[in-house]
């Protein structure tokens, strides 16, 4: 599929599965539209967050500074296994987000189990108890 530059613009406010399904739809819906679909769906909640930003807020302005860039490389890294497996990141909450990976159409829905999976691995083997800056605690991630 060809995504234009406003297809991707809206992907920066809307999960991908829904701006795929507005653009392929033949008909026009009405807002708010339902959509049913098999998916498989994914929490991952980052642990230690709470007592870094304790440690790092004694630091003053710099510590924030820091530590919004060390967070920010850390979501990049989810972002970037999840993306690998082709889910779709629905919803941030704080330090957790939902994901989900819609069935492929014709595909049985064991691939989708396994691509899930293999993300929520990848995620544990690369960012669980991974130290984002000297002298403050690991971060870990619960899937």
């Amino acid at each position: 599929m060809n995504y234009d530059l406003t297809t991707i613009n809206m992907t920066k406010y809307l999960p991908v599965h829904i701006v795929r399904h507005v653009i392929q739809s033949e008909t026009k819906k009405a807002l708010p539209f339902l959509q049913n679909l098999e998916t498989v769906t994914m929490f991952a909640d980052i642990s230690g967050f709470t007592s870094i930003s304790e440690t790092i807020g004694k630091m003053g302005a710099r510590g924030a500074e820091d530590l919004v860039f060390c967070i920010n490389r850390y979501m990049e890294g989810l972002v970037k296994c999840i993306e690998k497996y082709g889910g779709d990141i629905i919803k941030f909450v704080g330090d957790a987000m939902i994901v989900l990976w819609p069935k492929v159409d014709k595909e049985p829905l064991m691939i989708t189990v396994k691509k899930a999976v293999q993300s929520a691995l990848e995620i544990q083997q690369e960012l669980n108890n991974k130290q984002i800056m000297q002298n403050v605690s690991k971060l870990s991630v619960k899937v």
